[in-house]
């Protein structure tokens, strides 16, 4: 998805249908992912009927203004969901360095334990 859509989109200030009415490009994106969702079903409805009007008929701008809200939609609709993956994919992560560094920290403690009182008392002595 280019910017010169959301350029476009800012400049000509589109309004995207919405379950609580009409919404700007900057409201899309704290849309939740559901709301989104019916979002692109209705503009991919909408998009499926203009299409079904004329092959040889130039389209016109109110066709592109809907096929634009619809690729807008699906744009942040895309994002949103990298988004989401990538705050998954980063908890996983946490929680597997949390389990690394228990572990190590469990090793370390079974190093002490299986020493012997000499190696104890010379590690002391070091100290």
């Amino acid at each position: 998805m280019s910017e010169a859509l959301f350029l476009k989109a800012t400049r000509k200030k589109y309004r995207f249908r919405a379950h609580n009415g009409h919404v700007t490009i900057e409201d899309v994106w704290d849309t939740s992912l559901e709301q989104l969702n019916e979002m692109a079903k209705s503009y991919n409805h909408q998009v499926k009927e203009l299409q079904e009007e004329s092959f040889i008929a130039v389209a016109p701008v109110a066709n592109e203004h809907i096929t634009d809200c619809f690729e807008l939609v699906k744009a942040v609709i895309k994002v949103r969901l990298e988004e989401e993956a990538a705050k998954t994919d980063e908890a996983v992560k946490r929680k597997r360095r949390r389990e690394l560094i228990n572990a190590l920290a469990s090793k370390e403690q079974e190093a002490l334990t299986g020493m012997t009182a000499a190696e104890i008392k010379a590690e002391l002595e070091k100290l």
